[in-house]
């Protein structure tokens, strides 16, 4: 058994610690209410009695992994390998190092201009003062989020690439 740490909403009753079998392929559906975590794909499955159906709708495609919830909420989740840091810019607090420009398009489109979260990651192994990194981006939508890059808040004029985790959090329906 494998415990489901997260509250969900069943049909309006929110379940807060529950139970649910650890499986690698569903079983016959046949038992109402029984629940199974289906390991292939780490998502969380009931059994209505007729068919298995699960409460979270989970995607990905090239732009990311998105998760669909019954009440409308949409996460959207990323990798961007943003390059060289030292890309453009001279090092100095007024034009400090930076990457190249990307954009992101969301996995799943949203209904309104989602809230947006940029960590900049620097390459492994990369010295203490090569880490100091801050991102931001230019624009968003309820469909991508235009101009981000990273910036390198020292004068450290060693190059090394950069990614960028991103999450944008917002709706898929009223």
């Amino acid at each position: 058994m494998q415990r489901y740490s997260q509250p969900i909403d069943m049909n309006g009753n929110q379940i807060l610690n529950l139970r649910a079998e650890n499986v690698a392929t569903l079983p016959a559906a046949g038992s109402a209410g029984r629940l199974v975590w289906l390991s292939t794909d780490d998502m969380l499955y009931r059994d209505t009695g007729a068919a298995w159906v699960t409460e979270v709708e989970r995607g990905s495609n090239a732009n990311g992994t998105f998760y669909k919830y019954p009440d409308g909420r949409l996460e959207c989740f990323h990798t961007l390998a943003m390059g060289s840091v030292i890309f453009g810019g001279a090092g100095t607090f007024a034009d400090p190092y930076y990457t190249d420009a990307q954009t992101w398009t969301y996995p799943h489109v949203f209904i309104a201009s989602p809230s947006v979260h940029l960590t900049p990651e620097p390459a492994i192994g990369v010295a203490f003062l090569e880490r100091f990194l801050a991102a931001n981006y230019s624009e968003r939508s309820a469909s991508q989020v235009v101009a981000i890059s990273a910036y390198r808040t020292t004068s450290v004029s060693t190059d090394s690439n950069v990614t960028v985790q991103l999450s944008a959090f917002g709706r898929w329906k009223v």
